[in-house]
């Protein structure tokens, strides 16, 4: 069990989808340490800052583009010495948690991505998709999910992401399907902008190509506890296997945040665009009847003002 350190945050890294155009193009400017990592990949950084967006969401460079993005904004939280104690990320968020805790460079995480979303595309069948549920408890949604699903059409849950807002994933016709019986129970639904089913059954032949791949790279041990996708917890004997699993099995954000909160975390800064995660720690706190602090990084401007907030809280305490 970890408890909250004085003063330091934990890092909130989010999924895919979120990058826009033009974002960390501030911080790359005003932040030598972000523009050190930004210019790892001069390609991908001209996409964030230039795009075009259409380029920019194909999964190809998405992935790697988000990546390189959270790690950069990281670098330059570091330079203002804004310092984690733990980490998390959501699903492709779990690798720039990874990387900033040292199990792997930057530079190879690039290449990693690069081949997960190629494997992920061309092996996850291209009639499969993702649907947020949005108002429906998770026990009658994942009654749902069964009731949808059939032999060569699986739908299941594949972010369990608050008690009441889940995200399923599977071929298109059975998330189609529990739609709908979602719908007749009282839910909104949502498609989810993304090409295939991720963290779907579908995925497993994925899985296995992926897995592959990762025996090319070293992984070491994190440097800081970080909350894993699996389980929520921060125990893990194989990463590489954790990561190839990823692909199939269900994002666990509410065990993660659970496990945050039961742990005594209560400072959190959510790194990039997007206030998806950030939402669902205060949802979730809010219904255990906890107060937390949170903070979300998309400036420059959002790095200087956290710097002197945490400074002020620290002379308070002196």
């Amino acid at each position: 069990m970890y408890q909250q350190k004085a003063n330091q945050p934990v890092f909130l890294y989010p999924g895919q989808g979120e990058l826009q155009v033009g974002f960390g193009q501030d911080i790359y400017e005003q932040s030598q340490a972000a523009k050190d990592v930004f210019d790892l990949d001069t390609e991908l950084r001209d996409l964030c800052f230039h795009g075009p967006q259409e380029r920019l969401n194909n999964p190809y460079y998405n992935q790697a583009a988000n990546f390189l993005a959270w790690i950069a904004i990281s670098a330059a939280l570091k330079e203002a010495n804004i310092l984690p104690q733990a980490l998390a990320g959501q699903s492709l968020g779990e690798y720039a948690a990874l990387s900033y805790a040292g199990a792997f460079e930057a530079t190879d995480a690039i290449p990693m991505l690069k081949q997960r979303a190629r494997i992920m595309t061309e092996l996850i069948p291209s009639n499969s998709g993702m649907s947020a549920v949005l108002g429906l408890d998770t026990k009658t949604l994942e009654q749902h999910c069964v009731d949808a699903s059939k032999p060569q059409e699986p739908c299941t849950v594949g972010t369990y992401s608050t008690p009441d807002r889940n995200v399923i994933t599977g071929s298109d016709l059975a998330v189609e399907r529990c739609a709908e019986l979602c719908r007749s129970s009282g839910a909104r639904t949502m498609p989810v902008k993304v090409s295939r089913a991720f963290h779907s059954p579908l995925a497993q032949q994925a899985e296995e190509e992926f897995a592959k791949v990762l025996e090319g790279f070293t992984i070491n041990k994190p440097s800081l506890p970080i909350y894993y996708n699996r389980d929520g917890s921060t125990d893990c004997d194989d990463i590489g296997v954790m990561l190839a699993e990823q692909l199939v099995r269900p994002v666990q954000l509410v065990k993660i945040i659970n496990h945050m909160l039961g742990d005594g975390l209560n400072h959190f800064v959510k790194i990039g665009p997007g206030g998806f995660f950030g939402d669902a720690v205060r949802t979730i706190a809010r219904d255990q009847g906890l107060n937390v602090d949170l903070y979300q990084i998309e400036s420059f401007d959002d790095i200087q003002k956290l710097s002197a907030k945490l400074k002020e809280t620290e002379d308070s305490h002196v």
